[in-house]
C-alpha cells in the first residue's frame, strides 16, 4: 500500500518538472546589453532565456539579425565585410572581478565604468563571425566545440568537423 503514494509524488514531481522545462523554453530570448570592444565590428551581446540547443541558438539569430541590425546596429562590418558577435547567455548579474583565481571565469568589459563590469562565463555561448570570403561561420562552446558554416545567405548551416579549415576559408 506505500507504493501508491510513492508513485503519485513520483508522478507528480516529474508533471512539474516537465512544466518548468516548458515554461523555461516558451520564454522569448531578450537582449539585454551589447558590448562594443576591439573596434565596432566586434561585439559581446548578453541575452537572457537564450536556446538551450545548436539549432535553436542558430535558428534564433538568422530571424533575428534584421532586428538586432535595426535596434542595436550590430553586426557593423570592418571594410571587408567581416565581424564577429558573441552572444552569452548570462544571469542579469554584472560582478566585480577582484583579480583571484576565484574570479579567472570571469568576462569583463572595458566599455563599461562602474566597477561591477563583468559576467559569468557562460559554457555555451554562440559566436557569430562573417569572414571575409563572405561565409557565416557559427561556432558553439569552449570545450566541446562544434562549428557551423553558411557559404551564402539563405544556405542551410551545416555542421562542420574541420573547424580549422573553416577559420582559415576567409583569410
Amino acid at each position: 500500500m506505500a507504493r501508491k503514494p510513492m508513485i503519485g509524488l513520483l508522478v507528480t514531481v516529474l508533471m512539474l518538472c516537465g512544466i518548468y522545462v516548458a515554461w523555461c523554453i516558451s520564454q522569448p530570448v531578450r537582449v539585454d546589453a551589447v558590448h562594443r570592444e576591439g573596434g565596432a565590428s566586434h561585439v559581446s551581446v548578453l541575452v537572457s532565456n537564450f536556446p538551450w540547443t545548436d539549432r535553436g541558438r542558430i535558428n534564433w539569430w538568422l530571424q533575428n539579425k534584421e532586428r538586432i541590425k535595426i535596434q542595436f546596429g550590430i553586426p557593423a562590418p570592418d571594410a571587408d565585410g567581416s565581424f564577429e558577435i558573441v552572444f552569452w547567455a548570462w544571469d542579469g548579474t554584472y560582478r566585480i572581478d577582484h583579480g583571484t583565481d576565484e574570479d579567472s571565469d570571469l568576462r569583463c568589459f572595458n566599455d563599461m565604468q562602474e566597477k561591477a563590469n563583468c559576467i559569468v562565463k557562460s559554457d555555451i555561448p554562440l559566436q557569430v563571425s562573417r569572414l571575409k570570403s563572405g561565409i557565416t561561420i557559427f561556432d558553439i562552446g569552449w570545450d566541446d566545440r562544434r562549428v557551423y558554416s553558411q557559404s551564402k545567405e539563405g544556405d542551410e548551416p551545416k555542421r562542420r568537423r574541420d573547424w580549422e579549415k573553416a577559420e582559415n576559408e576567409g583569410e
